[in-house]
């Protein structure tokens, strides 16, 4: 005899629904983002190996492909320097943000 399950929540209209794909990368982007912008605060240029590995952190948390471009781009910006100009990188940090944000919002979170 075979046994039929389901999901939580297909059944029962008053569970709780899981969190969507667009609220778990908000969530993971903004402890990313946070933990960046308060590790350069104060600085004026930053090492561009530093501002690579956090983008790509960043890459590899978000499954939006608006944020995956943008991010690609700016990696491409980046290749050749030595340093980057940290309000630039800022700048940055908040444009992932704010698409990673209306990203959820868009999704219902």
């Amino acid at each position: 005899m075979f046994t039929v399950q389901t999901l939580p929540g297909f059944d029962d209209p008053a569970a709780p629904a899981a969190p969507s794909i667009a609220s778990i990368n908000a969530d993971g982007i903004a402890g990313i983002v946070d933990a960046a912008l308060a590790h350069i605060a104060g600085q004026v240029l930053l090492s561009q190996g530093r501002c690579v590995d956090v983008l790509l952190d960043l890459f590899n948390v978000t499954t939006e492909p608006s944020i995956q471009v943008l991010i690609g781009e700016r990696l491409n910006d980046i290749r050749h320097l030595r340093a980057v100009e940290a309000d630039e990188f800022r700048a940055d940090l908040y444009a992932v943000a704010a698409i990673a944000a209306a990203e959820a919002a868009l999704a219902g979170v």
